[in-house]
């Protein structure tokens, strides 16, 4: 009987890598500054598509990207520049950067004037980062999406 067990959940565990193998396109990481700037780039032509928080931004987003490993950021988003900053190397995949760059895109479309910023930093300042209605929102949007973006980039590939 245990023989059994072991041999029915094996051929399970094979049935699912064979699924997995040859019917899901991997998604590999960059390996260059522009093949990574082509990402975000194609991440926010998404978001741009397909990201509705109020009226669409009229002022494009500019993208940077990082190798820089120091620190605890994933990316930030500079309301002065309208800019969106990705550390590249502090993701471990595909799915990370994507979220991220969700993220940070909703950041975006959040923070569109003085009064905005000013009242995203005096809840961080009163609630803190992970509480701040701004980040909350942003980690909601971006999870909520992120796979739906992943498909449609597979697509492109």
């Amino acid at each position: 009987m245990f023989v059994l067990l072991i041999v029915f959940f094996l051929s399970i565990l094979m049935w699912l890598l064979v699924e997995h193998l040859f019917n899901s396109k991997q998604v590999l990481l960059p390996k260059s500054r522009n093949e990574y700037l082509k990402l975000a780039q194609s991440i926010v032509n998404w978001c741009e598509q397909n990201v509705i928080l109020g009226r669409q931004r009229k002022s494009k987003v500019k993208i940077k990207i990082s190798f820089q490993k120091k620190g605890d950021l994933l990316g930030w988003y500079d309301y002065n520049t309208k800019t969106i900053m990705v550390y590249v190397l502090k993701h471990k995949d595909f799915q990370s950067i994507v979220n991220t760059t969700i993220h940070e895109y909703v950041h975006h479309l959040q923070l569109r004037t003085i009064r905005d910023d000013v009242r995203y930093n005096s809840i961080s300042i009163r609630k803190g980062y992970r509480d701040n209605d701004f980040e909350v929102e942003a980690r909601e949007i971006s999870s909520k999406l992120m796979y739906k973006c992943i498909k449609e980039l597979k697509k492109i590939k």
